[in-house]
């Protein structure tokens, strides 16, 4: 089986990235509960997407196919009246709790994505997300 480049084109214009991502997490998570996990550990897909842009109308640009010409309107939207950055960062992890004594966190594998890679704050976000583990006794 070859490996892809999900990141990039053609494929990152043809998935939608946390679909995949979603069902690596669950494939991950299956896999430690049905074959490696001792007795009393479980393994569950914790996944958090950060806040969902919604969009009550897209537009799409196809390309035109030869045919007969056909009237059209488009409505302009106002101008913007400030910009801001609007991270939205998605979290997709499998967590490996032992549940003797009542649930525990005890190991966390975080999946590398697009969106905590691509700038130097995200990386330094996800290094500290990995340092709060550390730090709290998850490996």
């Amino acid at each position: 089986m070859p490996i892809l480049d999900h990141f990039n084109p053609p494929l990152s214009m043809e998935r939608v990235w946390n679909t995949f991502h979603h069902a690596w997490a669950a494939t991950i998570a299956r896999t430690l509960n049905r074959r490696l996990l001792p007795e009393n550990y479980f393994a569950a897909p914790n996944v958090r997407f950060g806040p969902r842009v919604e969009i009550d109308l897209g537009t799409f640009e196809q390309a035109s196919a030869a045919g007969p010409a056909s009237a059209s309107l488009a409505l302009a939207a106002p101008p913007a009246t400030a910009v801001i950055p609007a991270p939205f960062p998605d979290t997709v992890e499998v967590v490996i709790v032992h549940q003797e004594g009542g649930p525990q966190v005890v190991a966390a594998i975080e999946l590398v994505n697009p969106s905590n890679k691509d700038r130097p704050a995200t990386r330094r976000a996800f290094v500290a997300k990995m340092s709060s583990y550390l730090q709290q006794g998850i490996g």
